[in-house]
């Protein structure tokens, strides 16, 4: 599935826990690279950098000894820089052989501007033949470009859980001949234009979907609905993005948590039964006659 060599640059955003990012994140891992306040991060994440790059005005001093004493190299550049912190790490990334850099701590920081610009490394990464995915919680964000077609059209494989969230976005310019496989919403041969919402929230019919294009880039957003869309709640028994299949009783007698609960699907029909506990069970001590 992964790449020969396989990057993780981690930068000075938001930076969720380990146990809330997906498992396969930190699979397969070659080398580790921090950009300036990202090192702190690593540690947090248990990660150790094999390098850490930036002009170290988010980062503690402290923290960048420490990790040259661990052995990780660090390069210090000059505070004014025609590149961010997050671009040098990705250039020093992709100058050590990476085929696959995983960004994380990329987005959410206080500046938005830094998010586009971070969201733009993905287009630096593609016009160097390197795969990219920008990772956080809730979303893992592709570009499908030139680099994705290099035995044929531009292709992009999505996996997640059914019903999860997946967006296209044209990037640079109107996309030709966009097709979709396993969305429920399908692209068929489709020009996707610069601006308008048309590839806004579509959502997968199963584990896996692929999205081609006949040229041009399109930033692919797969967002986990599990991360965004809390479960069924006040239930003592939690249902969980489960399909309640005709026949079997799983969804017998479940109980209120509390004095309200609710519960949701993404189609067909559910027949739900709210049965009064105090009309069917005496009060503890009372003998109710038949």
């Amino acid at each position: 599935m992964y790449a020969a060599l396989k990057a993780l640059l981690v930068g000075n955003g938001r930076v969720p826990s380990r146990a809330s990012l997906p498992r396969e994140v930190f699979e397969h891992v070659g080398f580790v690279v921090a950009a300036d306040g990202g090192a702190a991060a690593c540690g947090s994440l248990g990660l150790r950098p094999d390098l850490v790059v930036g002009d170290f005005d988010s980062a503690e001093p402290a923290v960048i000894e420490r990790l040259a004493r661990a052995g990780a190299v660090v390069r210090r550049v000059a505070a004014e820089k025609d590149e961010s912190d997050l671009e040098l790490g990705l250039r020093a990334a992709i100058e050590r052989g990476a085929d696959l850099v995983v960004a994380l701590g990329a987005l959410g920081g206080p500046r938005i501007e830094h998010t586009l610009a971070a969201i733009g490394l993905l287009q630096v990464a593609d016009e160097a033949g390197v795969a990219m995915a920008i990772v956080d919680d809730r979303s893992t964000l592709r570009l499908l470009g030139q680099g994705c077609g290099r035995d044929g059209p531009p292709r992009l494989e999505i996996r997640g859980a059914p019903g999860d969230y997946v967006s296209l976005f044209p990037w640079g310019g109107d996309v030709p001949g966009v097709v979709t496989e396993g969305l429920r919403y399908p692209v068929r041969h489709e020009t996707l234009r610069m601006g308008p919402s048309r590839g806004l929230s579509n959502e997968l019919l199963g584990p896996a979907a692929a999205v081609r294009c006949q040229s041009g880039r399109l930033l692919v957003v797969h967002t986990r609905r599990s991360a965004v869309e809390p479960p069924a709640e006040g239930l003592r028994y939690p249902v969980r993005d489960e399909t309640l299949r005709m026949g079997p009783s799983r969804g017998l007698s479940n109980e209120l948590l509390g004095p309200a609960a609710a519960v949701r699907c993404r189609s067909g029909r559910l027949l739900v039964v709210h049965t009064r506990r105090s009309a069917v069970e005496p009060p503890a001590g009372e003998h109710r006659e038949e």
